[in-house]
């Protein structure tokens, strides 16, 4: 029997006692009072508590059963819940794995990914090693170089210094080869050139005018050595081109 079907029985019993209780007391009512009915009096005065405690019990019992009712009408609609949930659960967990398993691919590439990068950093590190290897080597080189031009620069001022040193010496050595062909011509086999047209005396001008031209240049020569030869050499051939 249902907890409904019971809740029923205890009011239709409750007011099925209503009117025993109500008939009682109109009998005893009527009968007369006499000292023989007292306790019969007394058995309905009992009868009667005793229903109205057997209503409160069945009042109190049927609140009991329905909140009863309302507790198992509840857990029924949380186990409808729970067996929805648990409909759903299997959808749940493959999600739940679906979840997991993308979760998985995801971590995979990511470190795939981070892996690649790191390989991608240390060979670029490793090139740029190489790099500054390669430019400390072309510092190096440029700085070797650079030394050698310094080197080749000082080196090539020296050897222009030697050259201007060697002109002078050698444009004073032909200064002076000039100077011993101008006065002694005979040193080369011709003591003079032999013109018919020229007297001898024109002919004497005509040889101590170059000879006197190259002494006078000769004079004005840087040499000091070669300034006082050619002096003398003017005073010897002709005393007013010295003066």
């Amino acid at each position: 029997m249902a907890f409904k079907d019971w809740t029923r029985f205890f009011r239709r019993s409750e007011t099925d006692l209503q009117p025993l209780a109500s008939d009682q007391d109109a009998a005893g009512a009527e009968t007369p009072r006499s000292s023989a009915g007292e306790p019969d009096r007394e058995q309905q005065l009992s009868r009667t508590a005793l229903m109205k405690e057997l209503e409160q019990g069945f009042h109190q019992v049927g609140r009991v059963v329905e909140r009863f009712d309302e507790h198992l009408g509840t857990t029924n609609r949380l186990m409808e819940s729970v067996a929805a949930e648990q409909e759903r659960l299997p959808a749940l967990i493959t999600e739940l794995t679906a979840a997991a398993s993308a979760s998985r691919h995801a971590h995979e590439a990511v470190a795939q990914t981070l892996s690649s990068r790191d390989e991608a950093n240390q060979k670029l590190l490793a090139h740029l090693g190489t790099l500054s290897d390669s430019f400390e080597l072309e510092r190096d080189q440029h700085r070797a170089q650079l030394a050698l031009v310094l080197r080749l620069q000082r080196g090539s001022r020296r050897v222009l210094i030697l050259l201007l040193l060697f002109s002078f010496l050698l444009i004073s050595i032909l200064l002076m080869l000039v100077l011993i062909l101008a006065l002694r011509p005979d040193l080369i086999g011709s003591d003079r050139i032999a013109n018919p047209w020229l007297t001898s005396s024109n002919a004497a001008q005509v040889e101590v005018q170059p000879l006197n031209s190259s002494i006078r240049a000769a004079a004005m020569s840087p040499e000091p050595a070669i300034q006082a030869t050619a002096k003398e050499l003017l005073e010897q051939t002709s005393p007013e081109a010295a003066e």
